[in-house]
């Protein structure tokens, strides 16, 4: 999915799923899982 994204895009991506973790709390494990592959992806990019 994220393979092909661009820094700006990775970030907003991030900050999507930081807003979801609000709205459903139940799915915050799942939501920091997918935070973390987003950073270390990030990390890869930049």
């Amino acid at each position: 999915m994220e393979m092909d994204m661009s820094v700006e895009e990775i970030k907003g991506l991030i900050d999507v799923k930081l807003d979801m973790m609000l709205l459903f709390p139940e799915d915050k494990a799942a939501l920091i899982d997918d935070i973390k592959k987003l950073r270390s992806r990030l990390i890869e990019v930049a």
